[in-house]
């Protein structure tokens, strides 16, 4: 038996007794409209094959597409020292070293929305990270039987509502594209006025949410891991956390729960124990052990949530990318629930950033506080490769006190990005889950901190609020044996400035005076200080710190 095909321009067809050609399984190949009963061998090099290393087609078919994105990235890279953009098909485990990747020729209809969370979660598992669904689907089709030969499609009201909730999850994929076939129905998100205004606030989070995005797919190409991750990475010994599959982690921080199901406006998504808050309007849901709770979610809208214990920066939004590259960013703290050393302690959750020693080393640090973690990363403009001046990445922590009286950031400079330097400024910090908070049988019960300080914590603030940013500028002011190190600002004592408690408010107290605030021993003109104690919320902004410079940011309440 012949077991090769000499290829030139062409191809021999294989004989029918060859075992590689036609092998003793049947795949269903596709033939045509009406047919699946093609050979292997139909519209692609033929099995037998043999390539110019040796190897047979049968057994490296599947790496065809990786090898060309690998091949074209390195040519590229050559050629013009950039990394080019590549968004490939046909990929293989590890593809994402070099290609982006989509996950195929899916249909316009309710099960292929729901499907699609798994293909962009199995993808992240395989080593690619930047993938993503056609949104809306390629294929103008419901799901009865094959796609391509079906020629029912959705009703157009249906139609509008699907790609209204496919709209408000595909923002959230790592890679993000509305994309058809010809001859579907066109389904640009302008073509419907409800379709734009639910594109236009979930894409408006997303681009607020870049570079967290583009620092999550950092650290999963330079620390291994994922981006788009399933809801059980946050508590492996949770069951049922794994089989939440109607909805996905994006990075460590955001959980994304939308709808995929027609008709619906109330989903019961599963949240693992701890805080979660609202990215929509910071609303805490507190839990002691994991559980589905009840969300409201009228067509237009999504859940989206921010996990306790992350720092998440966010930045001015923009129609284009360029200007939001460098834009003013918002450091959102999370307080998460737990302190750092029952945390430790516990099988039920893992923490953000765990594996991460600039994080871990913090949560050591401070066992009885609660530590929150988060990482910015940004390059240059020119996409070559990175070269120790060309990259900023910095490390965040926030330490909070149990009864949320008294708190910090501390950043930690890793790469200072000198090309960078003075581009990137922190002009606002938004500590959320400043009240004590609790679900109980399914209810938020929201409970201010002011009323449960320790008695020693009002003696130190002598009946004022407080509030501290910063250690003096030499660090002499800061508690500590490595005062100036990442670690040892994490245990530090911060300069305190006091706030008169005069402009109290019933929840909401706006506190103001430039004089009172500082950066590292600085005083800030025009900085505004505002605590909603209802909501838990401590807001500070008008200020302006260096991203690549090592500072602290402290609060008293």
């Amino acid at each position: 038996m012949k077991m090769l095909t000499t290829c030139v321009m062409s191809c021999e067809t294989a004989e029918t007794d060859n075992t590689l050609a036609h092998p003793p399984y049947a795949i269903h190949n596709f033939a045509n409209v009406t047919s699946r009963d093609a050979p292997l061998s139909q519209n692609i090099i033929s099995p037998t094959a043999l390539h110019s290393n040796g190897a047979r087609e049968y057994d490296t078919h599947n790496l065809y597409g990786t090898a060309m994105a690998r091949s074209h990235f390195e040519a590229v890279v050559s050629l013009t020292g950039k990394r080019p953009f590549l968004l490939s098909r046909s990929t293989f485990p590890g593809a994402g070293r070099w290609a982006a990747h989509w996950t195929g020729d899916n249909a316009a209809n309710w099960e292929n929305l729901f499907y699609s969370i798994a293909g962009i979660l199995n993808s992240n598992l395989w080593g690619i990270p930047m993938v993503g669904a056609d949104i809306c689907g390629f294929i103008d089709a419901t799901q009865e039987g094959d796609p391509w030969t079906n020629p029912t499609q959705l009703p157009d009201a249906e139609y509008e509502e699907l790609c209204n909730r496919w709209a408000s999850a595909g923002a959230f994929y790592p890679f993000s594209r509305n994309h058809m076939g010809w001859p579907a129905r066109s389904h640009e998100y302008y073509r419907w006025p409800s379709v734009t205004a639910a594109a236009k606030k979930a894409y408006g989070l997303r681009y607020q949410l870049l570079t967290y995005l583009y620092t999550s797919l950092y650290l999963a190409h330079s620390r291994g891991g994922t981006v788009a991750r399933p809801l059980l990475f946050t508590a492996p010994a949770d069951a049922a956390a794994r089989i939440a599959n109607k909805q996905w982690m994006l990075g460590e921080s955001l959980l994304v729960s939308p709808v995929v199901t027609k008709g619906t406006t109330t989903i019961k998504p599963y949240f693992t124990a701890g805080v979660w808050y609202s990215a929509w309007d910071y609303k805490p849901l507190a839990l002691q052990q994991g559980q589905t709770i009840d969300q409201y979610v009228p067509l237009g809208d999504i859940a989206v949530h921010y996990r306790g214990g992350t720092i998440i920066p966010l930045q001015q939004y923009a129609p284009v990318t360029p200007t939001i590259r460098y834009s003013p960013i918002t450091l959102v703290v999370a307080v998460p629930s737990s302190t750092a050393g029952s945390t430790a302690s516990s099988s039920k959750t893992t923490p953000p950033y765990a594996l991460d020693p600039e994080c871990s080393i913090v949560r050591t640090a401070n066992p009885g506080s609660l530590v929150s973690c988060g990482v910015i990363f940004m390059d240059t403009e020119v996409d070559g490769p990175l070269q120790p001046d060309s990259y900023l990445e910095v490390w965040y922590a926030a330490i909070t006190e149990p009864d949320r009286s008294l708190g910090r950031i501390i950043s930690s400079v890793v790469a200072p990005g000198r090309a960078l330097e003075r581009k990137l400024h922190i002009n606002a910090i938004h500590v959320i889950g400043m009240g004590q908070d609790v679900i109980i049988d399914g209810r938020m019960s929201l409970k201010s901190s002011a009323g449960s300080r320790s008695d020693s914590s009002k003696d130190a603030e002598s009946a004022a609020d407080t509030v501290m940013i910063g250690c003096s500028a030499d660090s002499s002011s800061c508690v500590g044996d490595n005062a100036g190190s990442f670690a040892g600002q994490a245990a530090a004592k911060p300069l305190v400035a006091t706030l008169s408690s005069s402009a109290q408010m019933s929840h909401r107290r706006r506190l103001a005076g430039s004089e009172q605030v500082y950066v590292n021993g600085q005083q800030l003109p025009g900085v505004s200080v505002e605590f909603d104690s209802a909501a838990g919320v401590l807001k500070v902004t008008n200020l302006d710190v260096n991203v690549a410079e090592n500072s602290v940011i402290a609060w008293r309440l």
